[in-house]
């Protein structure tokens, strides 16, 4: 899989001003991995008639341009375009393919830093009747301007078409040609509207730098020949630019690096009488600066410059000017949260603390700082603390949203210090006093397992009926996801079952295993219903198969294929480019809330066939529920194919023949680590694929010659091989229960011994859902979840052995 993969689902920042994307769809496409999707490939029709998604086919997984599809998995753009040239010299295509492997063959010549054939190629795709003539148009004004062609650019830049990434670049095209083509009071307007837009933060940023760099510019000879001095206009204004850079792009080092200089250049050319009144940035610039830092867990550089800006509040204040209470209060937090960032919440509950008063006259800051007092106090220990400023969030803010959480955490603050009746109280009342909230279900569930835990099902019973009925009905349920759908109405079974309620049990069972096929607790359901009546489960299994079926994935409406926006996406794909396809699909809403399930499966469907795994999976898994109430069979495999593609599938299979280790938990690994991202980065430092730190990296590389540091992390090869040995490292520690190796992978063997010497010879069920560590808890169901789903689609026909679970822990 390709860095395209690590695109979010909503991307909207086009390539048409700044060129081509830079990293291409990879050659083997999803598709290639299952028969059931690959096949449409196959039937694709002739390529320059109109083609729908069920007849699409990207150019580089087509026959005869495995060359061209070699040099763009090695990233070699010069030898992409070199066999690609190569490739239509040989074999010309048909009148109709011409124009849009002109423009793939200009796009390669561009990457390659090849301006001049790379013109030739978009002026032989500007055909009026070509779907992607605007973009080859945008093509050539960009070359142009490469070109020095400055006159030429410009009037191609304005006359660009007002079409999806094109209409979105064509600002920065036109600024780029002005100034090439010497129009400068035009390219300082167009900067100027580009840094003001609502456009994406890096481009918008981007224009204000570029402008600021343009203003502080002389432009003109002056006296004697040398350059007149920058007026005091130009200079203020690139002076405010470069700051608000600098303080919004703090998470992002050259975008600051680059904004400093220019700061720095700006006050060299102030007058010596107001350099040192301009010297001093603004502190609303430098709070925002310091909260970039602590959003991108920079924790020990936001702290410097928090202590920074705590000196400049003080001697304004004890110059009268006393500082905003939403600047005092903002830093507070952001100071806070630093701290506990850095495991410190003993700090981050007394800066907190101290910072209330700053808040007081901020009602959602205010509630916010409670809140979060009350969060480091129970994560310090400090369980008296944290209820009374949980308590403190309801009283002063009952209309708050984090209202209902504070509720929840004071009940399970109340439980740590074993007051079990306040805990009772708070989380009985909660629905009620909350009708609105989104935490009544999860308060209500976390006192039904107390009361389990206590062997009190009777109890537990009555609060189960109730979240069951606040869950609604099977579809809703499903929207929740494999982790959680069905929790209630099993635990609801397993009380009915302790009661000798059995038909009402095995009714429930036989249910979840036909309305939440592979979720978490379908697996747990499936295996209580096997282990009393074989025959039924067997029967519900089999049936609910059938269902799914003889039942189709929706398709889109035929009209949408003679949409032009349409049409361009489908073009696009065809040539690799896939966040202008994004754009302009989401122009045409088909990625937007609200877009009903034919569409987004046409679109997820046309990302996976494209190489765009992880765009395909995130449309699938947090866009779509209709998958997740059909076992994955007929026509339904395809979708649940998308929603746990198969990556890197050679390197895979090649390590855990050395491991030992199955590919299904492999793969559900590193699905709910990252996503399918080679480069993801966590908050605790955990880089790759499979999401491993350092030291962990440096304990798996023993006894190799493997690299283990965080550029090499990111490296598939080196993380799988990596990520997998740890794993099975974990499996060996947990012999008796090689599925504790998850928890474990999460939150470290140690953690997870001590949770089984604390539960020796649980039920399965209930240990998993009394792992202390929320994160852990629900990546364990994530992970088994998605581990079944990998089975299950690996052998479909022997699926009852990926409905695996242990009924018990073993000691």
């Amino acid at each position: 899989m390709s860095r395209l993969g690590a695109l979010g689902l909503f991307v909207a920042a086009c390539t048409s001003a700044q060129g081509p994307e830079p990293t291409p769809s990879p050659r083997v496409p999803l598709a290639a991995t299952a028969p059931s999707v690959a096949r449409p490939l196959a039937q694709a029709g002739a390529a320059g008639t109109p083609v729908g998604e069920e007849r699409f086919a990207p150019w580089l997984t087509r026959p005869g341009f495995e060359r061209v599809a070699d040099a763009v998995e090695a990233g070699d753009a010069r030898r992409a375009a070199s066999e690609l040239e190569r490739r239509l010299l040989a074999s010309p295509p048909d009148v109709r393919d011409a124009p849009s492997l002109d423009l793939l063959t200009g796009l390669w010549h561009e990457r390659a830093g090849e301006p001049a054939p790379a013109l030739a190629a978009y002026e032989r795709a500007k055909t009026p009747d070509f779907v992607l003539a605007p973009y080859a148009a945008a093509g050539r004004a960009r070359v142009l301007v490469a070109l020095g062609r400055g006159a030429e650019a410009l009037a191609e830049a304005r006359a660009l078409a007002d079409v999806p990434c094109v209409a979105a670049g064509r600002s920065e095209l036109v600024a780029q040609a002005a100034l090439a083509a010497g129009e400068r009071d035009l390219a300082l307007e167009t900067l100027r509207a580009q840094a003001k837009s609502g456009g994406a933060a890096r481009e918008r940023w981007a224009a204000a730098l570029k402008l600021a760099s343009e203003l502080l510019t002389p432009h003109a000879a002056g006296d004697a020949g040398m350059p007149p001095p920058v007026d005091a206009a130009s200079i203020s204004e690139a002076l405010g630019l470069a700051r608000r850079v600098e303080a919004e792009a703090a998470a992002s080092p050259e975008l600051e690096k680059r904004a400093a200089e220019l700061e720095k250049q700006a006050l060299a050319e102030l007058p010596a009488a107001d350099r040192a009144q301009g010297a001093e940035p603004e502190p609303a610039q430098l709070l925002l600066a310091i909260e970039a830092l602590v959003d991108a867990r920079d924790n020990d550089e936001a702290l410097e410059r928090a202590d920074s800006l705590e000196r400049l509040l003080g001697a304004k204040h004890a110059g009268s000017a006393k500082p905003s209470a939403d600047i005092a209060c903002r830093l507070a937090l952001a100071r806070a949260k630093a701290h506990a960032q850095k495991r410190d919440r003993k700090e981050a509950f007394e800066i907190v603390t101290a910072g209330l008063a700053r808040c007081a006259s901020e009602p959602d800051l205010h509630a916010r700082a409670l809140f979060n007092a009350g969060k480091y106090a129970a994560q310090d220990g400090r369980g008296n603390d944290a209820v009374r400023y949980f308590a403190r969030v309801e009283s002063e803010h009952h209309d708050h949203s984090l209202a209902d959480d504070a509720r929840l955490q004071a009940a399970m603050s109340y439980l740590e210090l074993r007051v079990e009746a306040r805990f009772t109280d708070l989380l009985k009342t909660l629905p009620d006093d909350y009708p609105n909230g989104d935490m009544a279900v999860e308060g209500a569930f976390r006192l039904a397992v107390r009361r389990i835990d206590k062997g009190d099902w009777s109890g537990a019973a009555s609060v189960l009926a109730r979240a069951v009925r606040l869950v609604g009905d099977s579809d809703a349920d499903a929207a929740r996801g494999t982790e959680l759908s069905g929790r209630e109405r099993y635990f609801e079974a397993r009380a009915a079952l302790a009661l000798g309620q059995r038909p009402a049990a095995l009714d429930a069972f036989d249910g979840i295993v036909r309305e939440q096929p592979l979720s978490y607790y379908m697996l747990h359901a499936y295996a209580r219903l096997h282990e009393l009546d074989p025959e039924r489960a067997e029967r519900a299994r089999r049936e609910a198969i059938d269902r799914a079926r003889s039942e189709s994935r929706p398709r889109p409406p035929a009209r949408w294929e003679s949409e032009p926006g349409f049409a361009r996406a489908l073009e696009l794909l065809r040539v690799g480019e896939i966040t202008p396809a994004v754009a302009e699909l989401d122009a045409l809403g088909l990625t937007r809330p609200g877009a009903g399930p034919e569409l987004l499966w046409a679109v997820a469907r046309l990302y996976s066939l494209s190489g765009a795994e992880k765009l395909a999976h995130d449309v699938a898994r947090r866009r779509l529920t209709d998958w997740l109430l059909r076992w994955p069979v007929g026509d339904w495999q395809e979708a649940w194919r998308i929603a746990f593609p198969e990556p890197y599938a050679t390197l895979v299979s090649a390590v855990t023949k050395r491991t030992g280790l199955e590919k299904p938990i492999v793969y559900a690994i590193m699905r709910e680590e990252s996503a399918f991202d080679p480069d993801a980065e966590s908050a605790a430092d955990a880089y790759g694929l499979m999401q491993l730190i350092v030291p962990t990296a440096r304990v798996a590389a023993k006894g190799t010659t493997l690299p283990h540091d965080r550029r090499a992390l990111k490296r598939p090869s080196v993380n799988i091989e990596l990520g997998c040995r740890t794993l099975a490292r974990y499996q060996a520690a947990f012999g008796d229960n090689p599925l504790l190796a998850i928890p474990a992978y999460n939150a470290g063997p140690s953690k997870v011994k001590e949770w089984l010497r604390a539960r020796p010879s649980a039920d399965f069920d209930l240990w998993v859902e009394l792992i202390p560590f929320l994160e852990t808890r629900r990546y364990t169901k994530r992970v088994l979840a998605s581990r079944a789903a990998y089975a299950f689609l690996a052998d479909p026909e022997h699926g009852d052995r990926a409905l695996d679970l242990p009924k018990k822990v073993r000691p």
